[in-house]
């Protein structure tokens, strides 16, 4: 910063002090009290000047120190100057402000009276206007104009009343229009009223629910053709309900065939059981009998057996060849008992035959001896 004299100092003040648009001689006594300051700082500054920016030694701190707080002092000191001067303003102000309180108060009623006085004929005509525009308002909401885009305030009384005719007129015509609107809906619900009793009277006779169906409503071809295909359906179930009839006739009489056929089965089942019966007590005597003879039988095979034994004895002495011989004679001695089963009477005839093979084999294999 370049260094300011105390007469450049002056011209700056003087330079403010004129820009700031106050009284020259308040001005100059406003500037006075801080020229002391300015003139302790530009002999500060000179001070500041020809201390080193580097490298000081400790003599130049101190001397930097010592001027810094003799700035600050002045600094603080111009503060102070200025908040008095401030505040001084500040109460200045508000006793400006007090006294045209006072004025103003007193003043504002008296030209409100005044005003009142001055404009009574204006005050009245608007009183006037706004009592006539409110009678023509209501007028106009108890016949329901629409007010919004109509300046009813400014017409003159026969545009109004010409404004009032036309909508009494036009509220006449939709009064008539929907009277016969209403004539025309009453006709026809009455004709709607007349063709569901008609329509109710034709599904009670054809025994048709229409609980669920928009009778008043629907057209002819609707009913027509809802009724149809009910009427349909009513016949298919009546139909489907013959068809079970006779299928439940039809398994009863089955029932009742089988009940019988099940009854004829058991009796036969009954007399074959009687029959069988009677068989196996005959088959009993019969097997008893041939216990009986079984037991004759065995008791002559014993007897031939003896005897056998003694031909055997006898046979012993003879060669191989009689020996089989015998044997062979004795096979076709052999007799077979009386039996009464065809079961068993096969057992015989197989005994036979192997009998008859066991011969043949004896006697050709006897041969080669």
């Amino acid at each position: 910063m370049s260094n300011l004299t105390t007469q450049n100092y002056d011209g700056q003040l003087i330079q403010i002090v004129e820009q700031s648009q106050i009284e020259p001689t308040k001005g100059a006594q406003m500037m006075q009290l801080f020229v002391p300051y300015f003139k302790r700082m530009d002999e500060v500054e000179r001070k500041i000047s020809i201390l080193p920016s580097e490298n000081p030694s400790k003599e130049d701190c101190e001397m930097a120190k010592a001027i810094r707080k003799a700035l600050r002092d002045n600094r603080l000191e111009a503060e102070r100057i200025k908040k008095q001067g401030k505040e001084s303003i500040i109460l200045e102000g508000r006793l400006y402000d007090n006294l045209y309180n006072i004025i103003d108060n007193s003043s504002k009623p008296l030209e409100k009276r005044c005003e009142a006085i001055e404009k009574w004929h204006e005050i009245e005509e608007a009183k006037r206007v706004e009592a006539i525009y409110q009678e023509r308002k209501n007028m106009c909401d108890e016949i329901g104009a629409d007010t919004m885009f109509v300046n009813i305030r400014q017409m003159s009384d026969e545009q109004f009343q010409a404004f009032i005719d036309q909508i009494n007129a036009a509220n006449a015509a939709k009064a008539e229009a929907d009277r016969i609107e209403a004539d025309r809906i009453a006709a026809e619900e009455r004709k709607l009223d007349e063709r569901m009793k008609e329509r109710l009277k034709y599904l009670a006779a054809n025994d048709i629910d229409g609980e669920l169906l928009q009778i008043r409503e629907i057209t002819d071809d609707q009913f027509t053709t809802f009724c149809d295909r009910q009427l349909e359906i009513k016949k298919q179930a009546e139909e489907a309900k013959q068809r079970a009839i006779e299928a439940e006739a039809q398994r009863i009489e089955a029932a009742k065939k089988a009940d019988v056929e099940r009854a004829e089965m058991q009796r036969l089942q009954a007399e074959e059981t009687a029959k069988l019966q009677a068989k196996l007590d005959e088959e009993r005597k019969q097997a008893e009998a041939a216990r009986a003879e079984l037991a004759k039988a065995a008791e002559l095979e014993r007897i031939e057996a003896a005897k056998a034994a003694e031909s055997d004895r006898a046979a012993l002495l003879a060669p191989d060849r009689d020996k089989l011989a015998f044997l062979v004679t004795i096979i076709y001695g052999i007799k077979m008992p009386e039996l009464q089963t065809p079961e068993a009477g096969r057992i015989a005839t197989n005994v036979k035959t192997l009998l008859r093979k066991v011969t043949k084999y004896i006697e050709e294999e006897a041969d080669k001896l």
